[in-house]
């Protein structure tokens, strides 16, 4: 008996030793998880604003926490800016009756001058969730139905739309989609293009279908920015190049940086400098960027909101190059850029001020090197822009969309500011940071 009380006894001690130990790992667990989500809580809501004028040193939980929900975000809502819906899209997955003929999508001026071939081959080799969908060659009969048909911004200069129109009948529920890489500023009119357009298809996050020239998703166990273990300083003698052959860009791009020629050394290539590599020779100017130069002047050729192209996201992101950049506003480099990887030429009062930082940072491998922080915390990821095409033309409850001024919509007011020396932005956010205040906290620098 006494030995039965001793085992009851011991087995009540071990049992509230196991329940003590298991609540206390539990109580600690979900303080920890209720701290890192107090961190990150409204962030796939709102845009995080940098603490320094460099854009440097800013972990990025903006991305890191709303990007599992944009896997399942709406793939039509257009309102949240913050939102590209790209993932979502991209794994979009109606149900598809494969016994109907295929959605038949017709690029305006045939397949090959959209780098594409006829057929289905496109949706195969890409592995789109949907496969059920082709695409249409030059010749077609009027008659021919087709489900989609896309152009691009200069296809629809026009002012009579009755060409197309005769080209292939437009049925009902036929989809107009108007594609554009260029900026506003350097597209055509488009005032007499009133609800023709159904689907729009651009860089810009309020697009239909989102079509950067690059989208870089951070790792989903991303939480902060790695320390680097390479010298990306190391060999290299020059300071700053540029790829500039518009001479004549509509923000003036030229004339800051034959300003900012006085104040450090910047190598010109192409029409509008001294310089030459060919761009038939991509990978040989690569290198050499990537070997020789600290800095790239990654000037876009207009200053319109959310217009950021290969010049920063191929030229210097992807060759171990620090981008100086100009184009697009500061928030759009925020939202679409890996966190801490460039120098937004706004962030600095004055030409001469944006040259002292960049002595700065050519003199100290250390902090030129906290630019490089990003690499290995996410990839520039395919988009699949046909794949998105098709699988949208297949959702069942797709909406009937139609833009009503595509004039309104391409240009509407304050999208593109004229020169970099004129520049006021319309933030559409009234806690936005000026110019001048985002000047104010350049001290900062020195934390980095």
């Amino acid at each position: 008996m006494t030995k039965s009380k001793s085992i009851y006894k011991r087995f009540w001690i071990v049992l509230s030793l196991f329940l003590f130990c298991n609540y206390s790992i539990f109580f600690l667990f979900q303080n920890k998880v209720q701290h890192i989500y107090n961190s990150l809580e409204g962030s796939s809501l709102h845009v995080t604003r940098r603490t320094a004028s460099t854009g440097a040193l800013v972990i990025n939980r903006t991305q890191t926490f709303s990007k599992r929900n944009k896997i399942t975000a709406n793939i039509w809502k257009t309102s949240d800016i913050t939102n590209d819906r790209i993932l979502a899209q991209k794994y979009f997955k109606p149900e598809v009756n494969t016994t109907l003929p295929p959605k038949y999508i017709y690029p305006q001026n045939g397949a090959s001058s959209w780098s594409v071939r006829t057929g289905k081959d496109i949706f195969v080799e890409h592995e789109c969730p949907i496969q059920h969908c082709s695409i249409l060659g030059s010749v077609l009969n009027p008659e021919t139905k087709v489900d989609a048909r896309l152009f691009k911004e200069n296809d629809l200069g026009i002012s009579d739309v009755r060409p197309f129109l005769n080209e292939v009948k437009r049925f009902a529920e036929q989809v107009w989609i108007f594609f554009a890489l260029e900026s506003p500023m350097a597209s055509p009119n488009y005032n007499n293009l009133n609800s023709v357009i159904n689907w729009t298809a651009t860089y810009r996050p309020d697009s239909t279908v989102v079509a950067p020239y690059e989208k870089w998703v951070p790792f989903d166990n991303f939480t902060e920015l790695r320390n680097v273990s390479k010298n990306y300083a190391d060999g290299k003698t020059k300071k700053a190049a540029a790829f500039i052959s518009n001479c004549g860009a509509s923000n003036n791009r030229l004339a800051y940086i034959k300003m900012l020629q006085t104040y450090i050394d910047v190598d010109i290539f192409g029409n509008c400098g001294n310089k030459e590599c060919s761009k038939y020779n991509g990978k040989t100017c690569f290198d050499m960027l990537s070997k020789d130069y600290k800095f790239y002047l990654a000037f876009e050729n207009a200053n319109c909101r959310h217009y950021i192209t290969e010049k920063f996201f191929l030229n210097a992101l992807q060759n171990d190059i620090i981008p100086v950049v100009m184009g697009a506003h500061p928030d759009d480099y925020l939202r679409a850029a890996p966190p801490g990887s460039y120098i937004h030429v706004e962030d600095f009062p004055t030409v001469n001020a944006l040259a002292d930082y960049l002595h700065k940072l050519d003199q100290n491998d250390y902090l030129y090197n906290q630019y490089f922080r990003w690499k290995g915390t996410g990839s520039f990821i395919d988009t699949k822009f046909w794949c998105r095409i098709c699988a949208m033309l297949w959702d069942p409850k797709m909406p009937q969309l139609q833009v009503s001024s595509l004039e309104e919509w391409w240009r509407p007011k304050d999208i593109c500011v004229s020169t970099w020396n004129n520049i006021v932005w319309d933030d559409q956010k009234p806690n936005s940071p000026t110019r001048e205040e985002r000047s104010e906290n350049k001290s900062s620098i020195s934390r980095l």
